[in-house]
């Protein structure tokens, strides 16, 4: 009777190095895979939270909850407004360089209104960095219009105006306001369409 053959088993020799080639996952590895995936997300993260704050502050509108605590007095002067029949056009014009803000307010029978005191309030819909307020002076025959403005000439884009009359003798009541968006490109203004509350 013959005895099979066999291979004697390998031994196992402590000393002797891994292959490197052999693809083994070291802890050294999962460390630095698991550091560079959360420094991108984290470095995304605050690099959209930066730009996020920079271009856009947050809150717009100066003393919000007071203002929605008095707003049955905006909704009383507007239901004044439109008893008196009131009408106000906006517009911008003039040149690159010196450009008017000017308001005609007419009243209800289509007959110009004087001796008013008319500011204009220019402002960009999402922030307030850049807002202007403007004394329009009385030109007659209803129109009012500030002196040139020059910041106008740098400042293309999207911004709101809006109008606000009271009489001479009580400044601080408001009985007219009027809204306009406009569109003011490097060197003409394109004017969007204009609102009156």
């Amino acid at each position: 009777m013959t005895t099979p053959l066999t291979t004697p088993a390998p031994r196992y020799n402590a000393k002797a190095k891994p292959d490197p080639a052999s693809g083994q996952i070291k802890g050294w590895h999962v460390l630095v895979s698991l550091l560079v995936f959360f420094g991108v997300i984290i470095g995304t993260n605050a690099a959209f939270m930066y730009y996020a704050v920079s271009t856009f502050p947050g809150e717009d509108v100066k003393k919000s909850y007071v203002q929605g605590r008095e707003y049955n007095t905006v909704l009383d002067r507007r239901r004044l407004q439109a008893e008196l029949g009131w009408q106000g056009g906006i517009e911008i014009n003039g040149g690159a360089d010196d450009r008017l803000v000017s308001a005609v307010l007419l009243d209800k029978a289509g007959q110009p209104i004087d001796g008013l005191t008319v500011t204009a309030l220019l402002r960009r819909p999402a922030t307030d960095a850049q807002d202007q307020t403007i004394t329009l002076i009385g030109r007659g025959d209803g129109r009012y219009s500030s002196e040139p403005v020059a910041d106008l000439s740098r400042l293309a884009g999207r911004w709101e105006v809006e109008v606000f009359a009271a009489k001479a003798e009580t400044p601080d009541v408001l009985i007219f306001e009027a809204h306009r968006l406009v569109e003011l490109q490097a060197s003409t203004a394109a004017l969007g369409g204009s609102k009156t509350p």
